[in-house]
């Protein structure tokens, strides 16, 4: 899903594909290496994903280690390479909005809070933080990818924008605009019995409506 939302984000800016596909790559290798560090035992301790071994179950823990290691740097490699575009200011920009997305304010932030979660009482204001943080700041950086490749440098991401702000509400169904680039028609998961958060489902994108289409 994160690839394909940079894609469509960059195809609506009229972003060459070739260009497109290495952000896409990008965000999908720093994707990759989270789930492999979350599956950890020091984590969520699983032993499948996608019904198949996780990293530290086929191989082992130093492997997954450094496996999740080396896809979070090539993400930048990819990214701060020339082939991802001739422009050096929107290079340093993709690097700087990843870096963002995926560090402390934001992904690694909400898995912090992840963590604790089984632990602590949470209520609707620490749920909707914990998916702005560990899923919101990810899906914002694929849909501003396309404006920054098409060197509309917008102001940077930030966890007040209003992408972040339709991720964790629950129960919701319908269609919401996303600023300023998609709109994207979203279902919302419960909790688990467990108290856990589950991850939102995205039934698909729209192109063709625009925010007064919603009003």
């Amino acid at each position: 899903l994160r690839p394909f939302l940079v894609l469509q984000s960059a195809g609506l800016f009229g972003v060459d594909p070739a260009l497109a596909i290495r952000a896409a790559a990008a965000i999908e290798s720093l994707h990759t290496y989270s789930l492999v560090h979350d599956d950890l035992p020091c984590m969520d301790d699983d032993d499948l994903r996608r019904g198949r071994p996780t990293t530290h179950r086929a191989f082992d823990e130093a492997t997954a280690v450094l496996a999740g290691d080396a896809l979070l740097t090539v993400a930048f490699e990819i990214l701060s390479d020339e082939a991802t575009h001739p422009s050096a200011e929107v290079r340093c920009r993709l690097v700087r909005e990843l870096a963002q997305a995926g560090g402390s304010n934001g992904m690694i932030g909400g898995q912090m809070i992840d963590m604790q979660a089984a632990s602590s009482d949470f209520g609707v204001d620490e749920i909707i933080l914990l998916q702005r943080l560990k899923t919101g700041a990810l899906f914002e950086f694929c849909c501003v990818a396309g404006p920054i490749l098409a060197e509309l440098l917008l102001p940077l991401v930030t966890t007040e924008s209003p992408f972040t702000e339709v991720l964790p509400r629950l129960d919701l169904v319908g269609t919401v605009w996303v600023e300023p680039v998609l709109v994207v028609d979203v279902q919302y998961l419960k909790l688990t019995t467990d108290g856990r958060l589950r991850q939102p489902a995205y039934r698909g994108v729209r192109t063709d409506l625009t925010p007064s289409d919603l009003e």
